[in-house]
């Protein structure tokens, strides 16, 4: 698909409406988008980590901007975040760096020893993931981030990966499960969707 404004439509350059999976950056930060979730109003957002940037950060995927962090944290408490400000759609970026457009199918919380996906700016779609625990801790210098996600396996996530999803692929369509915010050596650390949904008072966009 060409756009007269941007050039060709990829992951690295998500026009509007803006999908999850997508590499987004601030400044020199760099992230990825999780999924669209809307409020009671209907207001759509984009998820991210908050660790990406700070209140109020603008953020642009290619030559498009793509948001504003209007909602944040409190981090590291929560490591989630909300864009908002453009137009946002139900698909989710999956395959390789060019990217996939995929169907969001319905959010829940993934399931200790079920297999997911992440689909991320720098491993793309890396799937193979084992969750491990749902109440894993991560901890660096910025703080502690609790009630987490863990999983073990495929490739090791790496910079610019934060943000994005982590789904269950099945069929046609992905199933919203977190966001991927850390790595500790082998082992991968994600918001939960109950903790998102719960704490921005937010439901999964699929159509």
């Amino acid at each position: 698909e060409y756009t007269t404004e941007g050039g060709r439509e990829t992951r690295t350059n998500d026009s509007a409406p803006h999908w999850g999976g997508a590499r987004i950056t601030s400044g020199g930060s760099g992230c990825s988008s999780g999924f669209i979730v809307k409020n009671s109003a209907g207001t759509r957002f984009a998820v991210t980590a908050a660790h990406c940037g700070s209140l109020n950060s603008t953020w642009t995927s290619g030559s498009y901007t793509f948001g504003k962090m209007t909602q944040r944290g409190p981090f590291p408490a929560y490591d989630m975040a909300l864009l908002s400000g453009q137009s946002y759609g139900s698909y989710i970026w999956m395959g390789n760096s060019s990217g996939t457009r995929t169907q969001t199918g319905a959010a829940a919380n993934p399931a200790v020893g079920s297999t997911y996906c992440t689909s991320g700016a720098t491993t793309n779609e890396n799937c193979g993931k084992k969750v491990n625990n749902l109440s894993a801790s991560f901890c660096d210098a910025s703080g502690c981030t609790y009630s987490l996600a863990s999983y073990t396996g495929g490739s090791n996530t790496s910079g610019g990966d934060s943000g994005g999803p982590l789904v269950l692929k099945s069929g046609s369509k992905v199933y919203p499960r977190g966001i991927h915010i850390a790595r500790a050596g082998s082992t991968m650390y994600a918001e939960k969707w109950s903790t998102i949904s719960s704490h921005f008072g937010v439901t999964a966009v699929t159509s």
